[in-house]
């Protein structure tokens, strides 16, 4: 099942095994498996478990990999401090060896950091790093990944029909299966971003119809991420019911607080254009006890209150804020100028 990636029926034959029974390499297949199915936090389980096999056997590059993904499952679940523990593991592993596929997981963790903080052209130079790296040792994978991040970091940095292009092509090599379980999730999940944020709702809507169906035929299980894409997706089409249940379904038991405060910030707007400006208040509220700033959703809101000045004041701090991040300042014009 492993060899064929079926991945429901690997997590299915080897939930009642002995696991210490299991190699390194089964337990780092099983680790993948649940990236696909869930629940994360048995692929942390199962990943951790291989990480000492490899020390055990001397094997520093597959123990590095291991490292960096248990680092990226808890960044995923906001545990920040622990994550950047085995992020530090595996950096001290991957000095003492030749360059590995861990190596291209270096600037992924850097890629992220950067764009967060606006650094876009810092962005863009992390993930042509990833995708040269995992070039020169095989990861194919990673190759597709680091080439998406590009795209998403040129279409943010202003230059979308070069950005958009290179997004398009990592997701045809997810789409028709040729990367796995993380890589998947992760290009799947940016190029959605990447849409929304350039204003390209159409293109959104196709991939996302696309994944689903990939989904489907590789086993595996769409995001909760995907759910609040879809969400924001359905909210523009009018689809007001079905985009809530959607936000709503994407927030449960998610452990980023990030993610949490996107969900609500969508149902927050949501409730703006069917006129509940209580509930819009409530989940836009809910928003920022999550540390996610709820704009332009917040401001058009106290617009609709009649808090103009408040409305004003809100628009331009976020606009200022977004800095050089121009996808950011897009998604902030429309209510600006409004």
């Amino acid at each position: 099942a492993l060899t064929r990636r079926d991945w429901p029926a690997v997590v299915a034959h080897w939930a009642d095994a002995d696991q210490s029974e299991f190699t390194a390499d089964d337990l780092n297949g099983l680790a993948d498996a649940h990236m696909a199915v869930g629940p994360w936090e048995a692929a942390i389980r199962a990943r951790t478990s291989a990480h000492v096999k490899y020390l055990d056997a001397g094997d520093q590059s597959n123990a590095a990999w291991t490292a960096m993904m248990i680092g990226i499952g808890y960044a995923v679940g906001d545990e920040i401090a622990v994550a950047g523990g085995w992020f530090a593991t595996a950096r001290d592993l991957l000095d003492e060896i030749d360059e590995c596929r861990a190596h291209a997981l270096v600037p992924f963790i850097d890629y992220f950091i950067l764009l967060r903080s606006g650094d876009v052209d810092g962005a863009l130079r992390s993930a042509e790093q990833i995708a040269e790296t995992a070039a020169r040792v095989g990861a194919r994978d990673l190759e597709i990944m680091g080439q998406m991040y590009a795209g998403q970091a040129r279409a943010r940095g202003g230059d979308i029909d070069a950005g958009m292009a290179l997004i398009d092509k990592a997701m045809v090599a997810a789409v028709s299966g040729q990367v796995g379980p993380f890589a998947f999730g992760q290009i799947v999940c940016q190029t959605l971003t990447a849409c929304q944020q350039v204003g390209d709702y159409q293109r959104a809507f196709e991939w996302l119809e696309n994944a689903e169906r990939a989904s489907i035929v590789q086993g595996i299980q769409m995001s909760a991420d995907c759910k609040v894409h879809r969400a924001g997706i359905l909210k523009l089409r009018g689809s007001w019911a079905r985009a809530e249940a959607e936000a709503r379904d994407g927030c449960v038991g998610h452990p980023n607080s990030h993610h949490l405060g996107w969900g609500w910030c969508e149902i927050g707007d949501i409730h703006r254009r069917m006129g509940d400006l209580d509930g819009a208040e409530e989940a836009f509220n809910l928003a920022y006890e999550m540390g996610y700033v709820p704009h332009p959703g917040l401001a058009l809101l106290r617009m609709a209150q009649g808090q103009l000045d408040a409305a004003r004041d809100d628009i331009e701090r976020a606009y200022h804020a977004a800095g050089t991040d121009l996808a950011v300042r897009a998604e902030l014009l429309d209510a600006r100028v409004t």
